[in-house]
């Protein structure tokens, strides 16, 4: 596979912040990061395109396109004719309209192992084997859901507790309890499913309390009168469970996990939480490739405690150990592909910050968290998750005896969530865009569809992280704007988000508003993009999304910078790239150092500042046709002699 690289492995770490992951690895925190920044090149100003999401820039990563040209031109995807409100997940391969770089290696012959990497389903690998693409994680899909709706393959968390949390499943425990029944939910299910399973809870031994010092021990079992498949104390999990489940009319293993959150059956106090039921197969391509995965580490749990850690149900060491759960799994599943599979790229996508930094950004940060104790401990648990991640990129690394040019990279950063730009409002309060009466205005997270619209007086709707649309007449199902007022309704649209200060700070949220001509400059055109483009300053929104990979939060705990190392043969050491380098630079270097075909849509360039032979091929082709010169006068002047 040329002549530098044999292999290539791109890591992709979703939404890792460049900045914080550097100073981890300098100082020692992730020794593989550590080692890789020693022997490549760490890119300190890499930017991701807008709108700054993981579907958009993981498809300009894997096509070195903008999003113009790819068509993934958001988290959720609108498509011309479909009613304006209308906008499904963007994880449906068939909406990229770029060529994959492992496919355009495939004509050369290269074998790809593309792992949970996001907007690859159905199967998008032309020569190799895949495994998930659907979603975030395994064991889900979003494909034409909308909003952030998933669905699972088996079954989402559940917590079984006397507690009343939200959304918990009750159960009572008294002094005299011997056992508690406790039947599983099945939520969030893509499949119906048909086999009814309870837990059986029986406490044993003394002592009682929350996690921390307790001796409180509990047995569980799938029968009442069975034996234990499990006994465990408060803070501790089960091994792994695998029962035969019904689901949507085919037989298939669920398996999942237990902890104990608390147990004092004194004061009638249980708290249980089950991971979600999960599938170790059937999301593999070729099917059966994967094989037998009962012996892996960890578990493909889909939801990684997210929710649950929001509701209130789980602390933060379980959220991270979940989140360790899932990169355990993968980093398996990718070492059996990869001793028993002939392969030339390995990529992979893992999603474990991302989750952490939706839940988490605002404890990081001084002003938002007074707190020093809390701040450090929402600190150790970050570096907990990159070193996670770090840890399953070693063990991979391990096993690669060819050269290989390894990739380190995510799609985006992230900063604390703070004020919500009120674009809806901004439009109404202009007379753009109505609600039916008696529609209680609010606004709506973006994704969703806006509730209640009057479309015979909206002139304009905002759409999705960062757009907005004229309601045009002849183009939109419900268009009421004539094509000659299409401009002036713009502009008025223009105007009225430019013209917007916050009320609290007396800022305009807007780092820009273009017309959608202009907004070609950042990769954004076609027709799946808005007829206005925006983006908000980093004092404003959520984590990431609607704001520029240049947003800097003021105390160093969020950037917008996505992180990029490379290193490998034909990469110089221990160097800092101070140079600009966007995401869709990435495969065009991959391409140029492995010798592989470049995508046949491929925009970005070459980093040539990070090569130790920038004109290395030129070299070799000069060389190459000298060689040829030199043997072709021998070749004639044998010819001469016979002569």
């Amino acid at each position: 596979m040329g002549s530098f690289a044999h292999k290539v492995l791109l890591f992709g770490l979703d939404c890792a912040i460049g900045p914080r992951w550097r100073r981890y690895a300098e100082r020692g925190d992730l020794p593989v990061g550590q080692r890789l920044m020693a022997d490549g090149v760490f890119a300190e100003n890499c930017l991701a395109v807008l709108p700054t999401l993981t579907t958009t820039n993981w498809m300009s990563i894997a096509t070195g396109a903008w999003p113009g040209t790819h068509g993934v031109t958001d988290f959720n995807l609108h498509k011309p004719g479909e009613d304006l409100t209308r906008c499904p997940q963007a994880f449906d391969s068939s909406d990229c309209t770029a060529e994959l770089f492992w496919n355009a290696a495939a004509r050369a012959g290269a074998r790809t192992i593309l792992v949970n990497y996001p907007t690859t389903y159905p199967p998008a690998v032309d020569k190799g084997v895949q495994l998930g693409g659907a979603g975030i994680e395994l064991n889900e899909s979003r494909i034409g859901l909308m909003a952030e709706e998933r669905a699972l393959t088996i079954a989402a968390e559940q917590l079984f507790s006397t507690e009343g949390e939200p959304l918990a499943s009750p159960v009572t425990l008294t002094k005299e309890t011997a056992t508690v029944e406790m039947p599983f939910a099945y939520a969030d299910c893509m499949a119906r499913v048909d086999t009814p399973v309870s837990l059986y809870f029986t406490p044993v031994g003394g002592g009682s309390s929350a996690a921390g010092g307790s001796s409180a021990r509990a047995r569980v079992a799938f029968s009442a009168a069975g034996d234990p498949v499990a006994e465990i104390g408060v803070g501790e999990w089960s091994e792994t469970f695998v029962r035969e489940l019904v689901v949507g009319g085919e037989r298939v293993e669920g398996a999942f996990k237990v902890k104990l959150l608390e147990l004092e059956p004194e004061r009638g106090r249980l708290r249980l939480y089950v991971t979600d039921i999960c599938r170790l197969d059937g999301f593999d391509y070729p099917a059966g490739t994967l094989g037998d995965a009962s012996s892996f580490r960890g578990l493909p749990v889909p939801g990684v405690g997210f929710d649950p850690f929001e509701l209130g149900w789980i602390d933060l060491d379980t959220f991270v150990e979940l989140i360790d759960m899932a990169d355990q799994w993968l980093c398996d599943a990718s070492l059996k592909l990869m001793k028993e599979q002939d392969w030339d790229i390995y990529c992979t996508h893992l999603h474990a910050i991302d989750w952490f930094y939706h839940v988490a950004s605002r404890k990081l940060d001084p002003a938002l968290t007074p707190d020093a104790d809390e701040r450090a401990r929402y600190e150790a648990a970050e570096l907990a998750v990159y070193r996670s991640m770090d840890d399953a990129i070693g063990r991979l690394l391990d096993v690669v005896k060819e050269p290989a040019l390894s990739v380190v990279v995510s799609d985006h950063g992230a900063k604390p969530r703070t004020g919500f730009v009120p674009v809806e409002t901004i439009l109404a309060d202009a007379g753009l865009l109505a609600y039916v009466e008696g529609t209680e205005q609010q606004e709506t997270m973006y994704g969703y569809p806006i509730p209640g619209v009057d479309w015979p007086r909206t002139l304009a709707i905002p759409q999705r992280s960062c757009y907005v649309y004229v309601n045009l007449k002849g183009r939109d199902p419900q268009g009421v704007v004539e094509p000659d007022d299409y401009l002036a309704v713009r502009e008025q649209a223009i105007d009225a988000l430019l013209s917007y200060r916050d009320p609290e700070n007396g800022l305009c949220p807007f780092s820009l508003v273009l017309r959608k001509e202009d907004a070609r400059i950042l990769g954004l055109y076609g027709d799946r993009v808005g007829d206005i483009v925006y983006a908000i300053r980093e004092e404003f929104g959520d984590e990431h999304g609607q704001g520029l990979s240049t947003g800097e939060w003021a105390s160093g705990s969020g950037s917008m910078r996505p992180l990029l190392v490379l290193a490998g043969p034909g990469i110089r050491r221990g160097e800092i790239l101070e140079r600009t380098v966007w995401l869709t630079d990435i495969v065009p270097t991959i391409c140029y150092v492995a010798g592989l075909p470049v995508p046949r849509q491929a925009e970005g360039s070459v980093l040539y500042q990070a090569l130790e032979r920038p004109d290395g091929l030129a070299a070799e082709h000069r060389d190459l046709k000298q060689r040829y010169e030199r043997l072709e006068q021998v070749v004639r002047g044998r010819r001469c002699t016979v002569r």
